[in-house]
């Protein structure tokens, strides 16, 4: 058995009040025994034990009263018997995770006959006026005449025919609007170690000797300390930024801003920057002779 929605016009409805209080509980616990299209097996005895245990009636005497005056269909296909209730989408919302309906609906020139006058001013649920269609078929009917109505305003963006559409439709129309493509931001950039193989570019060693140091052995000492630099911050950016204020600051640390006085208590004298490319191909000069008596095994003495 299934939840269902029952509405207050329900316990109003006087063509249904006709049958007595236990016929309109049966046509509510119909409600409960049928699938997501309103069908269910003709089987009074069934019926009675599942809706109306407690009761002494007759359940097919009921079901037949319901049927003549328009609250269900008892039909029958291929010798089984089955129940349709009359405007079942109308007055229920099945779930959508409802499995779907195994019964055959009503033949489609099924005979809809009803007890005395229709209702005119009834309250639900009320016996179909209309042809008696298959509801599935009509429900797809009108998915289609509503989506075929739906294009035709999104082309116009006007509603034109809004006394003769739904106005969820319509205004779905006016406000759908073209879709705008999504705005892609940029990627952030990614710090990355110093490479294995950094080479010493023309440019960076013209930007070495416009800072007035040795662009070979900057380089040398700038990729030893980076790739021995461990942690977060051997990490960066730019590595051709990170040279230029490498060399900026190997020609404020490694030649000196000044040179000594040729007085010694006096102070020293800055230094040019012509000075310090001297300076630093004096240094080198040095530093290769040094080496090479090492290797040699010269010892000054």
């Amino acid at each position: 058995m299934r939840a269902r929605i029952i509405k207050p016009g329900f316990f109003k409805n006087e063509e249904l009040a006709e049958i007595g209080p236990t016929g309109m509980l049966l046509f509510a616990g119909l409600w409960t025994l049928a699938d997501r299209e309103g069908r269910l097996e003709d089987r009074p005895k069934r019926i009675k034990i599942e809706v109306l245990p407690y009761f002494d009636c007759d359940v097919n005497s009921l079901l037949n009263e319901l049927a003549q005056r328009g609250f269900i269909d008892r039909y029958e296909v291929s010798g089984s018997r089955f129940i349709q209730i009359v405007n079942w989408r109308k007055h229920q919302n099945p779930h959508p995770k409802d499995s779907e309906s195994v019964i055959p609906p009503p033949p489609q020139n099924f005979p809809r006959t009803f007890h005395g006058n229709p209702r005119k001013n009834s309250e639900d649920p009320e016996p179909s006026t209309e042809s008696h269609e298959n509801p599935w078929i009509h429900d797809q009917r009108s998915k289609i005449k509503d989506l075929s109505l739906d294009q035709e305003l999104s082309r116009d963006q006007e509603p034109k025919i809004a006394d003769q559409t739904p106005s969820l439709v319509v205004n779905k129309a006016i406000t759908r609007g073209e879709s705008k493509p999504k705005a892609t931001a940029p990627k952030p950039a990614i710090a990355t170690r110093l490479p294995d193989s950094w080479p010493l570019t023309p440019e960076r060693e013209q930007y070495a000797i416009a800072q007035g140091v040795n662009p070979e052995r900057t380089h040398q000492d700038f990729c030893d300390y980076w790739h021995a630099k461990a942690g977060p911050n051997a990490r960066k950016l730019d590595w051709d930024a990170t040279w230029r204020t490498w060399c900026r600051r190997a020609a404020e640390r490694g030649y000196g801003p000044s040179r000594a006085s040729p007085f010694g208590s006096l102070p020293g004298v800055p230094m040019s920057r012509a000075e310090a490319v001297l300076a630093a191909a004096y240094q080198q000069a040095v530093m290769e002779e040094a080496q090479e008596k090492a290797s040699l095994g010269y010892d000054e003495k």
